[in-house]
């Protein structure tokens, strides 16, 4: 969270002193959620985690940051500090945003219902890959979330990309675990080491992408298609590098960690898991071989309560590119601006029962609680990419898996303060049996309506 000022804020929130030296740093890393709760529940909705970082838990302060981004906010900064680096990526935002736009439109759901097929095909591989053996159900779906986002990235045959950004993903992992900014400049093995792994990432990335040039599809049939496709405005090597390469690495957190709640909720509740086998079952004999959303509202309000109490990403940050005023507070340029959807989504004003799983909650004629107190995937222009896509895939697994499969818990992981930037069972084990005579999986095509 720390980042030096090029100047002294005029004006700042209150918030916590701190220990000497240190400042709040080693009590956030105790307790990383705990610590912004007690903190809000003494300071308020906006409070200082040190000079140089505001805290906001406020829903309108926060979507007025969000839909400020680029303008007033930068959203993206590199793992490590580099002023050069860090200037390069402000003054590249309007190249970025077109090559995300672009991106987005190979991420639309009429792209993703097209390959519906492969979503159902592979996730079967990897359930039944387990015959019933116990496995470790955080990394069997982050290996699965990652291969079907590089599909809708590049197609088959990505294997390369999804090695070496698996690999960077790996060794850059301890360093989100720590509120520290690392110098890029220190002479560490291990920073060496990440640095030279994004090297690999981004040539495999760029292998692609001319490769792809050099054999043009008449019509866009993914991501990479849709960035490279003749337009008047074309995009530069770097721009479409860029937001691969941002892409596959989120492709190494959120997807897994979601499908893993998913599965854990399931298994957890016999209720939810009978609603979400008999809704899916009847939206086969409804629809033929073919099922679409419009026949899993049940689904569709898990998913969403799955994403309201374990948010993709549960800390997200914004960097001040100039003074502005938020809410009463002056923020001045360079300073931090953090925000929790986790303790958005749990926070009582906005949500009756927030600690629990209500799926029933998103099946009311009206939105539950304060409309802008819903943020599982951002806000603003820099909203997820992956949004379609991993709507798609959470409520794919969670109607299929309760369709065709027995869950059987090998044991409960309970939610351990994070010490990343995702909320993760850590150590949830279990087996799956297939449903006798189910047929369900064999037939569905999960075709999402608009």
């Amino acid at each position: 969270m720390e980042r030096k000022l090029s100047k002294r804020m005029a004006e700042r929130p209150p918030g916590p002193k701190g220990r000497w030296l240190i400042g709040n740093s080693y009590d956030y890393d105790q307790d990383r959620i705990g610590f912004l709760r007690r903190c809000q529940a003494d300071y308020g909705d906006v409070f200082s985690f040190s000079p140089s970082t505001v805290v906001v838990c406020d829903p309108e302060l926060i979507h007025q940051v969000l839909i400020q981004s680029n303008e007033v906010f930068l959203a993206d900064v590199p793992l490590f500090a580099d002023t050069e680096e860090s200037a390069r990526l402000e003054s590249s935002i309007s190249g970025w945003m077109r090559t995300r736009e672009r991106g987005r439109q190979g991420m639309t759901r009429k792209i993703i219902k097209a390959h519906g097929h492969r979503v159902i095909a592979e996730l079967d591989e990897t359930l039944r890959a387990t015959a019933g053996r116990e496995f470790d159900v955080v990394s069997l779906m982050r290996d699965y979330g990652s291969r079907m986002v590089a599909y809708f990235i590049f197609g088959p045959g990505a294997e390369d990309v999804i090695e070496a950004v698996g690999l960077r993903s790996a060794l850059a992992a301890k360093f989100i675990t720590t509120n520290l900014t690392i110098p890029k400049w220190l002479p560490l093995p291990s920073v060496r080491h990440v640095l030279r792994a994004d090297e690999n990432a981004r040539a495999a990335i760029a292998s692609h992408v001319s490769r792809r040039r050099a054999c043009r599809r008449a019509e866009p049939e993914d991501m990479l298609d849709m960035l490279i496709h003749d337009t008047e405005d074309r995009l530069t090597e770097d721009d479409i590098i860029e937001v691969l390469n941002a892409s596959m690495l989120a492709a190494f957190g959120s997807p897994g960690a979601s499908l893993a709640w998913v599965i854990r909720e399931i298994a957890r509740d016999g209720n939810v898991y009978q609603r979400l086998h008999d809704e899916a079952i009847r939206g086969l004999c409804d629809g033929g071989s073919h099922v679409n959303d419009s026949r899993l509202p049940y689904s569709k309000a898990f998913v969403k309560e799955i994403l309201r109490l374990y948010p993709p990403t549960w800390l997200m940050g914004r960097i001040a590119r100039r003074s502005y005023t938020l809410g009463n507070w002056t923020l001045a340029a360079g300073q931090n601006i953090m925000f929790s959807p986790y303790l958005l989504h749990r926070d009582p004003r906005w949500w009756p029962k927030p600690e629990e799983l209500v799926p029933e909650r998103w099946l009311a004629a009206s939105t539950p609680g304060s409309r802008r107190a819903y943020i599982p995937f951002g806000g603003g222009p820099r909203m997820c990419l992956g949004l379609h896509l991993g709507l798609y895939l959470l409520v794919t697994v969670a109607s299929y898996l309760a369709a065709n499969y027995r869950i059987e818990l090998a044991n409960v992981a309970e939610l351990q303060p994070p010490r990343e930037d995702l909320l993760l069972p850590h150590g949830l084990r279990l087996r799956l049996a297939p449903c006798l005579g189910s047929d369900y999986g064999r037939l569905a095509i999960f075709e999402h309506g608009e």
